[in-house]
């Protein structure tokens, strides 16, 4: 509490950061996208995007 005390200036500011930080912790997450090329091995899009020379 002591920390907070420090951070926050009133236990509605606290309790406001916190409800924030658990609406982004349970938001869903983005998809990921896999390939594989013809060895079988599989590439990540960034990985592949990277190959390409674009920027994620």
């Amino acid at each position: 509490m002591r920390l907070l005390s420090h951070q926050y200036k009133n236990i509605a500011a606290a309790s406001t950061e916190i409800i924030n930080l658990q609406s982004i912790v349970k938001l869903s997450k983005g998809a990921e996208h896999f390939l594989a090329d013809i060895h079988g091995r599989r590439i990540s899009q960034a990985d592949s995007e990277a190959a390409n020379g674009e920027m994620a």
